[in-house]
């Protein structure tokens, strides 16, 4: 851009570059916030967490959320670049590993809902390519996660530090979900036992989406947006 004749090119690219440092970091308040408080509402965190205030915002879970948000942020300027790579490498198949658990999550309710007789006509929103976008992103976010090593070079230089590095998200994704089912026994719950009626937008009355659009304008909007 500077041999173009842009001179205030690298301010330019500093701004897009605080933009989104900053976008990042208000996404990971957020996803923090609202993870630590239904933690504590399904009883799988401690309980003070469950406090809001009177707008009904979870308060010591945002003040969790804004202090590792900051002392990671903080590791990147004060501490050591390898631990900061090391945050970076985990958040990113943490990630990459939450989209798997929502792709895997709605191909389950799609099959449960029909399962239990309703009608997909009925809910606001449906996705258009089910089931194939499901299988498409599954498995385009499965090989990202699992080709990661290539990336870091440990098939051409193996090394210990370098396949734990690439491979720490996944590893510790893996003791955390299966020391939690071992240890409450839980089971992976039938089409037939999902409870899609609790705090359903037809039990909160909402209009069901089948009688709501009539006219053409509104079933066109409806399916571009």
């Amino acid at each position: 851009m500077e041999k173009a004749g842009i001179k205030f090119s690298n301010h330019v690219f500093n701004g897009i570059i605080l933009t989104s440092i900053l976008a990042a970091a208000n996404s990971s308040m957020y996803l923090t916030t609202r993870t630590l408080f239904s933690l504590s509402v399904e009883k799988k965190f401690f309980k003070p967490f469950k406090k809001v205030t009177e707008n009904g915002n979870p308060i010591y879970c945002l003040l969790v959320g804004a202090v590792i948000v900051t002392f990671t942020i903080s590791i990147s300027y004060f501490g050591d670049e390898r631990v900061y790579e090391w945050l970076v490498a985990f958040s990113g198949t943490a990630g990459l590993i939450s989209w798997i658990g929502i792709l895997f999550s709605h191909h389950r309710f799609r099959k449960a809902y029909i399962y239990q007789g309703f009608y997909l006509d009925d809910l606001p929103f449906k996705s258009k390519l089910f089931p194939f976008g499901n299988y498409f992103s599954f498995f385009c976010l499965t090989f990202i996660v699992l080709s990661q090593g290539y990336t870091t070079g440990i098939f051409r230089n193996f090394t210990a530090v370098g396949f734990i590095k690439a491979y720490f998200g996944v590893m510790l994704f893996l003791i955390l979900y299966l020391s939690y089912k071992l240890y409450f026994k839980t089971k992976i719950v039938g089409l037939s036992e999902m409870d899609l009626l609790t705090d359903s937008y037809n039990q909160l009355g909402f209009v069901s989406e089948r009688f709501e659009k009539t006219s053409f304008k509104e079933k066109l909007l409806s399916f571009i947006f």
